[in-house]
């Protein structure tokens, strides 16, 4: 009889564990149904009302945007930096979500062009030369030190990526973007000698002065610009490395004030809950079949509420830490620094897993835009950020020996020897992206 009880007591404990561990590893909304699927099948647990905020203000957005909807562009639009912003890059929410890459999209594109196998070569080269946004920021000029071809094979072959989709990359910067989107648009005259002329007073209040300037009617002024507002500044940017990202709610919102930046965990998305008392006091009934089911579901429930008190906790202490360690991302938007999870754990005192869990399809709002939480902690080093992975390897080659430079294979493992498991020729992409040379051409006379 012990040992049974010794067995039974142990099943209880291990599957409480599981139910931590599951409601650890839940996100928001997640976390939103399971709550209210315990409410319909325990009748101790009583739900409190939701916080009245409209759905729309928990849904995933970037929140570099301003006071303005991007549905409608009224005559009281103020268009004037708000909050933090940098440039006029930010005045936009990126579209979509990530799935594949954005070279194997170009990849699958040029499969049904009737161009020869060496322009697709050429146009692929160029498509792993491209920056997070979808930008080539490296002149042709120098780019043909680093591709096998002419300088006008490079340049055909440029103005064949930029006809692909999605409409803007292969740009050299954001006017260029923006121009190449708009002239796939009809009647897009006027919106183009915005972008070219008065870009800079896309968030500025002067409509008027623009259309007197041009002659134009302050209608057409206003159309033209809110048609370029829904033009996407960063084309490149919705793709990821096959990871797809839908619209989600934040469970942790990042606030800036006076400097100071506080994480705080978005609990408007479930309802919070407590017991019903009317049927606790059935613990006192006579009829022991109530009295033991009512022990049960109040046991349950506390569990339940322990297990999300629990998750909110260390969700809380990874926000925490978070906020800390990349204070520096938080106020630039750049510098990444690399942290993982076995860091964190460490910090915490806990195991990796509860840090894995934790993290796991969940997201953090900031000034900065809505990122996974996996972005800022990944599980090795192979998962930093391109970045930071950048960053060390300009300081691997700004220390190598100039008589003797490391080839790309050495770089490879020098950045192995760093954590970072890394391809030749990701590492040669970085490299011309950064526009170093290769070791010959950085072998000092």
């Amino acid at each position: 009889m012990g040992l049974e009880l010794k067995v039974e007591q142990k099943q209880r404990v291990y599957q409480k564990q599981i139910e931590q561990a599951r409601i650890l590893q839940m996100n928001a909304q997640e976390l939103a149904v399971c709550i209210q699927e315990a409410a319909l099948e325990n009748p101790l647990i009583k739900l409190e009302e939701m916080m009245d905020v409209p759905i729309e203000e928990l849904v995933k957005k970037d929140v570099r945007e301003t006071d303005e909807t991007e549905a409608e562009v009224s005559e009281d639009t103020d268009w004037r930096y708000t909050g933090g912003h940098q440039s006029p890059e930010d005045w936009w929410t990126p579209q979509g979500g990530k799935s594949e890459s954005l070279v194997d999209m170009i990849h699958q594109q040029l499969l049904t062009m009737s161009i020869g196998e060496k322009e697709k070569e050429i146009v692929e080269k160029l498509a792993g030369a491209l920056d997070s946004r979808g930008y080539l920021e490296i002149p042709v000029k120098k780019l043909a030190k680093y591709i096998p071809c002419s300088v006008q094979e490079l340049r055909s072959a440029l103005e064949i990526l930029k006809s692909l989709e999605p409409a803007g990359i292969g740009a050299t910067d954001l006017k260029e973007c923006l121009i190449l989107q708009l002239r796939r648009q009809k009647d897009s005259r006027l919106a183009v000698t915005l972008v070219k002329n008065y870009l800079e007073d896309l968030p500025k209040h002067r409509i008027s002065a623009i259309a007197k300037e041009l002659g134009e009617n302050e209608d057409a002024v206003k159309d033209a610009f809110a048609r370029i507002r829904t033009l996407n500044p960063k084309p490149g940017s919705i793709f990821g490395e096959g990871t797809t990202v839908l619209y989600v709610i934040p469970d942790i919102i990042v606030s800036e004030e006076h400097g100071e930046y506080t994480a705080a965990l978005n609990e408007a998305v479930y309802r919070k809950l407590r017991l019903n008392e009317s049927y606790v006091k059935l613990k006192d009934s006579e009829e022991s079949e109530v009295r033991e089911y009512i022990i049960q579901k109040q046991a349950q429930a506390g569990w339940l509420k322990t297990c999300i008190e629990q998750r909110s906790h260390t969700l809380q202490r990874i926000a925490d830490i978070l906020i800390d360690f990349q204070r520096t991302f938080l106020e630039t938007g750049k510098d990444m620094k690399p942290l993982r999870q076995k860091d964190v754990a460490q910090i915490m005192e806990v195991h990796e897993s509860t840090v894995s869990r934790a993290v796991k399809g969940k997201y953090l709002q900031c000034g900065r835009g809505v990122y996974a939480l996996s972005d800022f902690m990944p599980k090795g080093m192979e998962e930093v950020s391109s970045d930071s992975v950048k960053q060390m390897l300009k300081k691997i080659i700004q220390n190598e020996d100039k008589k003797k430079p490391l080839s790309d294979q050495k770089l490879v493992k020098k950045l192995e020897e760093e954590g970072v498991q890394i391809s030749r020729r990701t590492v040669a992409k970085y490299r011309m992206q950064m526009e170093i040379p290769d070791a010959s051409g950085r072998k000092a006379e």
